[in-house]
Parts: structure tokens; C-alpha cells; sequence
């Protein structure tokens, strides 16, 4: 870690036992002085940033602390791999620091802002300071936050300004208290409005306060908020990290579910602005959350099919979270519905995106519920149809082809993907490619001498194009695409 002396401005580093230090929580505004250029006195001097710089380490040095950190300064950006660990350290660096000096360059002092006709609050109500995604954990994890206006007075402390902090941010001042305690989707929500320059920066902001590490792939786009959720699903047994969406309590209504979610992941952190109030809550403290495969989740629970007026039927399974409420009030259940897509097979997708507990959805789609037990189920994003009717469909994290085996035809070394085949029953086979020394482990299948016969079906293939070419290699001739 690197610290800036706030007598001399010379970067000094430090590999185990780090000093006291302050540090600076800010927006990036034009000419900031970067790690390059905080070493040339005459490059840095000539910089807009400087005088940030300047003013950051005259406070920090009244204060007493020798040094400061700045991440404009303090890191080398033009190292990935100095980059990839700040923003996972980054949280840890704000969490230890003896103060940190919230800069808001757009809220004046109170002193000057005295004889305007509008009240001194609504600057630091409108300051954009709270828009920002790379402030949120900046807000949270210091143990003494100090607002500072913009000719760098002191405004407030964190702890006095809750109440207005609140309101501005929607974190109830509670959680602005104890937000360890708080859930997975709780978190995110706060994020919702927050903004960022660079589109993965939504999720790389949010390492720090979810207790995640990953590695940077700028370019990525979406991809990387999907990466944190399913890294948050691996390694917590917080399932509110599945339920993004709308919270919407209709009337009985027996005609539909609303809207079908176009992904099994949320884009972004704005999916779960309805979220706030979702806690987790251990209805079934026997179950371990879900698990991630091939893009998919999986899920071993009760599963229940609901009476439904529809020519398909609805499905729900029961989390392990519920609406926030006082202790005293009877607790139910969220549910995520399903449909399962392709029917009689393991695999389901989701049915809506609005958010219910089992009461709300019982009311909204039937009050008939059969228990089916306990199954192993797949969640998988949507499937898309192919455009012609027949040959490859490609959809979300799985690949959909009508083909005709003839038998003798199916090898008995297997296919690198799960399988899931219709009008015979479904096949699940573990990844394994023919002719290795991974064990092959059969978990449903009906078998035909030495080799594995079918009819006339549909086979849906998990994995991607990879394991899609990887069929085609294993059934060679045998396969005849429709």
C-alpha cells in the first residue's frame, strides 16, 4: 500500500505494518494528478488537481496524521495487476483509515451560503457526491467519516448528518449502523441509482461491501455484475442474491404472472432497487442455498406446482428470505415461480420477476399448492427459439438442437455437457469427455447393450458452443440435425 506524506507529498511504501493514516473520499473532476505525475513538481503544479491534493494533506497534517491516502495518486492504473488488487483491497484500506475526509466540491459551506433564499441543506442534498457507485463503500465502511464543503470546512460527521444521509441515499439509518447485517439484495439496492463511469465498474465498486474477490476484465460489460452474482451465490447461502426484480402485491388474478424475466441474472444493480427490505430469514435451515453450473442454478429443495388456469403449469420453490418485518408478525417465505422449460425434464426458468412471498403469490396465482418433495432442479436463463423451426437455438447459458440418433448410436465413453431429453426421459450426464480418466457417473438413463439408444427427440446442451462442437465430435455421423 501506498501513502502520501502530507508534509513533503513523496509516496511512500509500505508492505506489512502500515501508519496511521487518513484518506480522501472524493469525485474525479478534470486534470486530477495521477501516480505518474505526483512525483514532477512542475507536472503536478500544473494540474487542476493539485490544489485537491494540497488542501486534502493541509487538513489531514492539522489533524495530526502524517499521512494521507488518494487513490488519484496512490495507485499505478497502468498496472492490471496493482489495479485488480486496490479495488479488492480497496474496501479493507477505507475500513482501517483513522478518519476519512469526504470531499463534496459541490456543496458550499454553510457560512457562505448564508443569505440565499433557499435552504443550505438542499446543496448537500443534490451533491453528486451520492450518486456516484465508488462512494457507496467509501459512505460505509469508515469508522469516522467526516463531510467536508467545498472551500474544505468541516460540515458534519458521518454520524451526525445519519438522518439527512438517509433520506438522501435511501439506507435507513440503521443500516447505515449495522450494514454487515444487512442481505445480499439489500446491498445491491442501495447501489440502484448509483452511477459509474465505466459500465463493470458497477460491479467492481460493490467487491468490497459483498465480501467478494474477483479478477478485473474491463471490457466484459454485463458480464462482470453477472460474475459477482454468481460468485455471491458460490460463496454465501444467502439466496436473496437470486431475487431481483419488482415488488408488486396484485389481486387474485389467475390469468398470467406478470413479466417473464429475458435472463437468469440480473444486468445491474438497478434490477434490485425494489430490494431494500429483503432479509434473509431460515425457513428451511436444513438447505444450503443454491449452486452455479454451467451458468445455471442449482437448486435441491421442495419444489410445488401450483393450480393454475393457463395451458402451463406454474412451479415454486421457497427461500431461505422474506420482507422485513417486526419479529412478532407471522413470517412467510419468498418463492421464486417456474416454469419448466422443457416440460417433464429438471430444467425451469423463471415465470416472473416480481417479487412475492408465498402469501402474496398464493393470493395472486391459486391457493392450491401440491407438495412434489424434495427434487434437483436446474434454473436456467430462457431459451430462445431457433428462426426456421428446426436446427440450433442459442439462449442465455445453453444451446437447444432437434436431432435423430439411430440405434445402436450413443457412445458409452459419454458427452462432455448435461442433457436433457424429451419424449423418452430426462438424461443428466456429468462433464466428461470421451476416452478420460474422469468417472462417468450416470444419474438417470436406460441402457442398450453398449450403447444408449433414442428415438426421435430434443436434447438440450449446457455449456455453450464448446460443448456444443464437443457433441458433435462424440455422436459424429450419428447425429442428423432437424
Amino acid at each position: 500500500m501506498r501513502l502520501l506524506d502530507t508534509r513533503n507529498f513523496k509516496l511512500c511504501s509500505f508492505l506489512v505494518e502500515t501508519p496511521p493514516y487518513a484518506i480522501l473520499s472524493h469525485r474525479w473532476l478534470e486534470e486530477e494528478v495521477t501516480f505518474k505525475e505526483i512525483s514532477d513538481p512542475g507536472k503536478r503544479a500544473s494540474l487542476k488537481g493539485w490544489v485537491k491534493i494540497l488542501n486534502c494533506c493541509r487538513v489531514a497534517a492539522e489533524d495530526g496524521w502524517d499521512y494521507v491516502w488518494i487513490d488519484t495518486c496512490c495507485i499505478d492504473k497502468s498496472d492490471n495487476s496493482e489495479l485488480s488488487e486496490a479495488i479488492n483491497s480497496m474496501f479493507g484500506w477505507y475500513e482501517a483509515a483513522e478518519v476519512c475526509y469526504a470531499f463534496l466540491d459541490d456543496v458550499p459551506s454553510r457560512k457562505s451560503s448564508m443569505g440565499q433564499p433557499w435552504p443550505w441543506c438542499w446543496h448537500l442534498r443534490s451533491s453528486r457526491w451520492f450518486t456516484r457507485g465508488w462512494t457507496l463503500q467509501e459512505l460505509l465502511a469508515p469508522g469516522c467519516l467526516l463531510f467536508l464543503s467545498s472551500d474544505w470546512t468541516v460540515i458534519a460527521s458521518g454520524e451526525l448528518l445519519a438522518e439527512e444521509v438517509a433520506m438522501i441515499t435511501g439506507i435507513k439509518e440503521n443500516q447505515l449502523l449495522d450494514f454487515r447485517s444487512c442481505s445480499a439484495a439489500t446491498k445491491l439496492s442501495w447501489a440502484a441509482k448509483r452511477e459509474t463511469t465505466r459500465l463493470e465498474d458497477r460491479a467492481y465498486c460493490l467487491f468490497g461491501l459483498l465480501g467478494i474477490n474477483l479478477p478485473l476484465l474491463y471490457g466484459e460489460g454485463n458480464k462482470a455484475f453477472e460474475r459477482l452474482q454468481m460468485e455471491l451465490v458460490r460463496q454465501s447461502a444467502d439466496e436473496t442474491v437470486v431475487l431481483w426484480g419488482k415488488r408488486h402485491i396484485y389481486e387474485r388474478n389467475r390469468q398470467g404472472l406478470g413479466s417473464r424475466p429475458g435472463r437468469l441474472f440480473a444486468t445491474s444493480p438497478a434490477d434490485y432497487a425494489s430490494n431494500n427490505d429483503l432479509m434473509v430469514w431460515l425457513f428451511d435451515a436444513d438447505r444450503g442455498g443454491f449452486g452455479v453450473a454451467n451458468g445455471s442454478l442449482s437448486f435441491s429443495g421442495r419444489l410445488f406446482e401450483l393450480d393454475q388456469c393457463d395451458e402451463k403449469h406454474i412451479f415454486a420453490i421457497e427461500l431461505n428470505c422474506t420482507w422485513l418485518s417486526p419479529l412478532s408478525r407471522r413470517k412467510s417465505p419468498m418463492v421464486m415461480l417456474l416454469r419448466n422449460e422443457p416440460a417433464g425434464s429438471a430444467l425451469f426458468e423463471r415465470a416472473s420477476i416480481d417479487l412475492r412471498t408465498r402469501d402474496e403469490a398464493a393470493a395472486f396465482v391459486s391457493s392450491s399448492w401440491r407438495d412434489l418433495g424434495k427434487r434437483d432442479i436446474f434454473i436456467v436463463s430462457p431459451r430462445k427459439e431457433p428462426e426456421t423451426g428446426r436446427g440450433l437455438a442459442v439462449g442465455g447459458a445453453h444451446l437447444a438442437i432437434h436431432v435423430k440418433l439411430i440405434p445402436p448410436s450413443y457412445p458409452v465413453g459419454g458427452v462432455p455437457c448435461i442433457l436433457s431429453v424429451l419424449k423418452t426421459s430426462t438424461y443428466v450426464l456429468t462433464p466428461t469427455y470421451a476416452g478420460s480418466s474422469q468417472s462417468k457417473k450416470w444419474m438417470k438413463a436406460e441402457r442398450t447393450r453398449e450403447s444408449w439408444a433414442f428415438e426421435d427427440c430434443h436434447i438440450l446442451v449446457l455449456g455453450g458452443k464448446e460443448a456444443l462442437i464437443a457433441l458433435g465430435r462424440a455422436l459424429l455421423w450419428e447425429v442428423e440435425l432437424h
